[in-house]
């Protein structure tokens, strides 16, 4: 993500925070019925849906990165929740209008934090596999510099140099100490490897859960429609 579009869902989020904290504050029941209120919602409803358009780019026609970029989904759904807090009116109205606003907060409340702990486990797992890969290669250089046989050998001591037999007197000190180099080296490999496979399953998680995002979104569309088309049938108050 580019620098202006990481200030600007910075900016929409503080933002979309400031409208909800005002919305149990600043009380304004008569907007969401005026001209304005109401164009404001439907360009809020219009964001909400575009925010589809990125899964189905991603999941059904397979675009990824820079053809299908997330900083747009992130924006348009910013955008269009901080519009609909707008339309609002900062005051409850009826029970369908309720349940889409409190399932949009859900959803973009959970969809922030999501973004922001599948980066920060992204990354964690993009460099713990480049470390772990230059540990292999810097242990297969450090097998190949070593005797098997005698590192082996070492390795079965019991007790410290100091407290060795006259058997294992002959051992090269320099040799043990890149035997240790060496095991230490494997034992950090395996943990990596550890570490990974759990950031692997805690990512499959977020993966199920961006599932889960996706028909929540296409619910709270549907929810706002069906908000919208109540409104239109028993009559708006901004007509004369």
């Amino acid at each position: 993500m580019d620098l202006n579009a990481r200030t600007v869902i910075f900016l929409l989020t503080i933002l979309f925070l400031g409208l909800l904290a005002g919305f149990l504050l600043i009380p304004v029941p008569s907007f969401s019925g005026t001209l304005p209120g109401n164009l404001i919602g439907l360009a809020g409803m219009l964001f909400i849906g575009y925010t589809l358009l990125y899964s189905f780019r991603k999941r059904v026609l397979g675009r990824k990165g820079r053809q299908n970029p997330l900083n747009h989904h992130v924006i348009a759904g910013l955008t269009g929740a901080s519009l609909i807090i707008i339309h609002s009116g900062h005051a409850y109205a009826s029970l369908n209008g309720t349940l889409a606003f409190l399932a949009m907060v859900t959803i973009v409340l959970s969809g922030l934090g999501a973004r922001f702990l599948l980066g920060k486990i992204s990354r964690s797992l993009k460099n713990q596999k480049r470390d772990v890969a230059e540990m292999r290669k810097e242990l297969q250089v450090k097998k190949s510099q070593i005797d098997k046989a005698t590192c082996a050998r070492i390795l079965e001591l019991e007790g410290s140099w100091e407290n060795v037999d006259e058997e294992d007197a002959a051992l090269d000190p320099v040799i043990a100490a890149h035997c240790d180099e060496l095991v230490a080296l494997a034992r950090s490999v395996v943990e990596t490897e550890y570490a990974i496979e759990g950031f692997e399953r805690t990512k499959a998680l977020f993966d199920k859960w961006l599932k889960v995002h996706i028909y929540l979104t296409a619910l709270l569309l549907a929810m706002i429609s069906v908000h919208v088309l109540s409104a239109v049938y028993y009559g708006l108050r901004w007509l004369p």
